[in-house]
């Protein structure tokens, strides 16, 4: 299984790095276009790649080493791309059209920081949410007495 979405994400990688260089040498009305498609294989190895560490992290021991070094391998692959489609988006002024490439290719660790951060942020959205309804109604009784 971890060969297989291995072998998947390098495909998609390849095909990202094919996009990125089409990107490159593409006319200028169809730049947009190029940036976003490269964006798209990215994003779907990064999926892949999430699932590859969650199968790395199940596997049995002694394979887990070997499979971390695949891991980190593939990784720096796909991060050069990922620098290399913010470079070109920079040269060509294209922006940030199809999607950010911030959150791509985090390490498992970065991923459970982003993950631990995004929740933090949302129970404190919820909570000043539930404070401001809690003041409106406070307000609404004082006025009416």
């Amino acid at each position: 299984m971890f060969a297989e979405s291995l072998s998947e994400c390098r495909l998609l990688a390849s095909q990202a790095r094919e996009e990125l260089q089409g990107l490159q040498e593409a006319p200028q009305q169809e730049r947009a276009a190029k940036s976003a498609a490269t964006f798209n294989y990215l994003r779907e190895a990064d999926d892949n790649l999430k699932m590859l560490q969650h199968q790395a992290k199940s596997a049995p021991v002694a394979e887990r080493s070997k499979l971390a070094q695949e891991e980190q391998v593939l990784l720096r692959e796909l991060q050069v791309i990922k620098k290399e489609l913010e470079q070109a988006r920079r040269e060509l002024l294209l922006g940030s059209e199809g999607g950010s490439t911030d959150r791509l290719f985090l390490a498992r660790e970065d991923r459970k920081r982003a993950t631990a951060v995004t929740s933090t942020l949302e129970r404190g959205r919820t909570q000043l949410k539930m404070a401001n309804r809690s003041e409106e109604h406070t307000s609404e009784l004082q006025s009416l007495t």
